[in-house]
C-alpha cells in the first residue's frame, strides 16, 4: 500500500512542476514595414507582345497610401534588350503605380526573361495581398501569321452588319487571335480548351478560352474592350454595345477549323468572294449583348472563316 502511495505522490508532483513551466513562443521576426507593404500585382508569366509595341506597364501595389512614396525595385535577371525604370512612384493617396519596362531590337519570335524584387524594407511579408513581392515574367515578341483571309462575325439577329476581321495565331503554340473583336477595334487572345491538333491546325475543334481582354466569372465570360470595358458601335451598326457576356461552355463558345472543298460554299464580303465551309462545319458565340439604350438580349454569333478561292487551306 505504501508502494502505490509513493507512486501517486510523485505522478503529483511532476504534474505540477508541469503546470509550473511555462510555454515560451518566440515570434518570428517583426515586418520591416507598418502597413506599406509594396508588391507586385497580379502578372503573366509571359507577355506576348506586338511588333508595334515597345513597352508593357508593370503594376505594382502598396497597403497603404497615406503619403507619396518613391521604391526602388531590384533587377535579380534581365537582359540588354529590356529596360526598367529606376523606382516607381506612389502619389499621396494612390495605392497603385507602374513600373515602366521597355525593351528594343527584339526581334519576332524573341523571347526575354527577367526577374525583380521589392526592397525588403519595403515589402511587408505578413499583410494579405493579391500578388507577390517578387515577379518572374518574360517578354515575347509574337509572330502572328493569319489562319484564313478573312474572318467574319456574323450576328444571327441581324442586329449590327457582320462584321471583319483577321484569326490568327502564334505557330506552334496553342494560342490565337482575332485582330478586331465584333468591331470593338480591340484584338480578343484566345486558346482552344479541347480539340487543338498541333500538327494540323485545320483539323482542331474546340471550345474557346479567352486569354485577353477578359473577365471570367463561372458559367460566363465578359469582354472587357481594353480592360476598360468601353461602349462601341459596330461599323455600320446603329446601336452602341455597352458590354457583352459569353457562355463558357464548349457547345455555346466554340471554334472549328476543319475545310472541307466539297462542302466550301461562296461567300461575299466586302465586295469580295471567298469559300467557306460553314454548312459542314461551323463556328459560334452565344452572348448576352448589352446596349446604351437599356435594351439588351441574347445573340447568336456565327464565325464565318473565309478563304481566297486560290489560296485554300491543306485539304482534309
Amino acid at each position: 500500500m505504501k508502494k502505490i502511495y509513493s507512486l501517486l505522490a510523485v505522478a503529483i508532483l511532476m504534474l505540477m512542476v508541469s503546470c509550473d513551466d511555462k510555454v515560451t513562443f518566440t515570434p518570428g521576426p517583426e515586418s520591416s514595414v507598418k502597413g506599406t507593404g509594396v508588391f507586385f500585382y497580379s502578372y503573366d508569366a509571359q507577355n506576348i507582345v506586338d511588333i508595334e509595341s515597345d513597352s508593357v506597364d508593370i503594376w505594382v501595389m502598396r497597403t497603404d497610401s497615406t503619403a507619396s512614396q518613391d521604391v526602388p525595385v531590384i533587377i535579380e535577371e534581365t537582359t540588354n534588350k529590356l529596360h526598367f525604370a529606376e523606382k516607381v512612384h506612389f502619389e499621396k493617396g494612390d495605392t497603385a503605380a507602374i513600373l515602366w519596362l521597355t525593351y528594343d531590337n527584339m526581334l519576332e519570335g524573341e523571347e526575354h526573361t527577367f526577374k525583380l524584387r521589392i526592397p525588403d524594407e519595403y515589402a511587408n511579408p505578413y499583410a494579405e495581398k493579391e500578388g507577390s513581392t517578387r515577379m518572374q515574367s518574360s517578354i515575347f515578341r509574337a509572330k502572328w501569321e493569319n489562319v484564313c483571309d478573312t474572318l467574319i462575325f456574323g450576328p444571327a439577329d441581324n442586329a449590327y452588319p457582320d462584321q471583319g476581321c483577321n484569326l490568327q495565331r502564334l505557330p506552334g503554340r496553342n494560342r490565337f487571335r482575332f485582330t478586331n473583336f465584333l468591331g470593338s477595334g480591340q484584338p480578343l487572345e484566345f486558346s482552344l480548351k479541347t480539340g487543338y491538333d498541333k500538327d494540323n491546325i485545320y483539323q482542331s475543334k474546340g471550345q474557346i478560352v479567352p486569354l485577353t481582354n477578359v473577365y471570367e466569372d463561372g458559367d460566363y465570360w465578359y469582354f472587357t474592350n481594353g480592360g476598360n470595358y468601353d461602349s462601341w458601335t459596330p461599323v455600320g451598326g446603329t446601336k452602341e454595345i455597352d458590354y457583352v457576356m459569353f457562355y463558357n461552355y464548349e457547345t455555346y463558345c466554340f471554334l472549328d477549323l476543319n475545310y472541307s472543298q466539297t462542302t466550301a460554299e461562296e461567300l461575299k464580303y466586302n465586295g469580295l468572294t471567298f469559300l467557306s465551309d460553314y454548312s459542314a462545319h461551323y463556328c459560334m458565340l452565344t452572348a448576352w449583348v448589352v446596349y446604351t439604350d437599356g435594351t439588351s438580349g441574347w445573340q447568336y454569333i456565327y464565325l464565318y472563316l473565309g478563304y481566297k478561292p486560290d489560296n485554300e487551306p491543306i485539304k482534309q
